[in-house]
């Protein structure tokens, strides 16, 4: 905004699925694999998906060290997300699917990592969404040697011959931008 004072950007923050004509929505950011879409689209990269727990609740109920383990623990299961309560897993053996339950769900991705903050369990979610946490010490990563399948992130809008000059603008920065971070 401060390179191009004469843009306005309203931010609409989703853990669901949104159409972004239906929602009057110049450009979206999202993550994980694309249907296929009338929508235009520019791949930015992926993001890590990670498995993460309080240092408490570790303390209390040990730290898993197997994939397998997983199904002894309260894990944090995201509602609303196809395939939410089998979490994959592969190394160098191959891939494994654990399926996990625990007693706290929620489809906020921001209220699961509260839960494990607070000790409610075992979560599962990206990198960037708990980094803060972790290098506070509040959530531990673990099951490191075990790497969960990168999710996609992609910008996307509505495929047309007149893109407005704001959306071309805004887009060509958020690639620059992203498309260079990692998450």
């Amino acid at each position: 905004m401060a390179r191009y004072p004469a843009l306005n950007v309203e931010l609409v923050l989703s853990d669901q699925l949104v159409d972004l004509q239906a929602a009057g929505l110049d450009l979206v950011l999202r993550f994980g694999h694309l249907a296929d879409s009338t929508l235009r689209q520019h791949r930015l990269g992926t993001v890590r998906r990670v498995i993460y727990g309080a240092p408490g609740y570790f303390a209390q109920h040990g730290r898993p060290l197997h994939p397998r383990d997983l199904r002894r623990h309260e894990c944090i299961v995201r509602s609303g997300v196809r395939g939410a309560e089998t979490w994959r897993f592969h190394d160098k053996q191959g891939a494994l699917a654990v399926r996990v339950n625990g007693r706290f769900r929620s489809d906020s991705i921001a209220a699961c990592c509260e839960a494990a903050i607070q000790g409610a369990g075992v979560g599962r979610g990206l990198l960037y969404q708990v980094r803060e946490a972790v290098s506070q010490g509040r959530l531990e990563v673990v099951l490191q040697d075990w790497l969960q399948p990168q999710i996609p992130y992609h910008l996307l809008w509505p495929a047309t011959t007149r893109l407005p000059v704001r959306t071309r603008t805004l887009i060509d920065f958020l690639v620059a931008r992203l498309g260079a971070e990692q998450f």
